[in-house]
């Protein structure tokens, strides 16, 4: 029975990581599978997200972009978004050392709910070699419509001090701002 208990607190963590690099942990979706803990666990206090920062990681808010924060079981997510801009949303999250999840199982809940997400198709365009704390990443980018709008998708995966990290960064393809995702990368710290 404790296995079962653990493969499904597994099961359920993944799809939460699924949520929360989507960006949507605040939108109707997420509401409806996690109800209100998804909108208490949300982090305005600038004081609240400095502390989230200082247990994941540093870097420079680019110009232009809010940042907000979240704690779901265990799960710290820093969002900055800018919906004048694109990218719109950069998304950090960093799991909990204790929950064991292995790189392919996380893969497979954000391709599950990328997927489901906005009727989107995602097809992957491109594998960008980027360097983050130190650490040579492939950040994979993946590209679908949503209507006549055409989505990018920047995300990858990294061994920080307090735990593995992820990052999606995502927006308008047409007007996307590649030196904002340099920028930002390189400011991480």
């Amino acid at each position: 029975m404790g296995t079962n208990m653990n493969r499904n607190a597994k099961v359920g963590i993944a799809v939460i990581v699924g949520i929360i690099l989507l960006g949507i942990c605040a939108c109707i979706g997420a509401f409806y599978l996690l109800g209100s803990r998804v909108m208490q666990s949300i982090v305005t206090d600038p004081q609240e997200i400095e502390k989230i920062r200082q247990d994941m990681v540093e870097y420079d808010v680019p110009e232009g972009y809010t940042e907000n924060g979240m704690r779901l079981l265990g799960i710290q997510a820093i969002i900055l978004s800018n919906y004048g801009s694109s990218p719109e949303s950069i998304v950090l999250m960093s799991f909990p050392t204790n929950t064991q999840l292995s790189q392919e199982e996380i893969d497979k809940a954000i391709q599950q709910m990328n997927q489901q997400s906005q009727n989107t198709v995602w097809e992957q365009v491109d594998v960008l070699p980027v360097t983050i704390q130190g650490q040579s990443v492939n950040m994979v980018v993946s590209e679908g419509s949503v209507g006549e709008y055409k989505q990018r998708r920047m995300q990858c995966y990294w061994q920080g001090e307090q735990g593995m990290l992820a990052l999606q960064i995502s927006g308008n393809a047409q007007d996307w701002d590649q030196s904002i995702v340099e920028a930002f990368l390189a400011s991480i710290r």
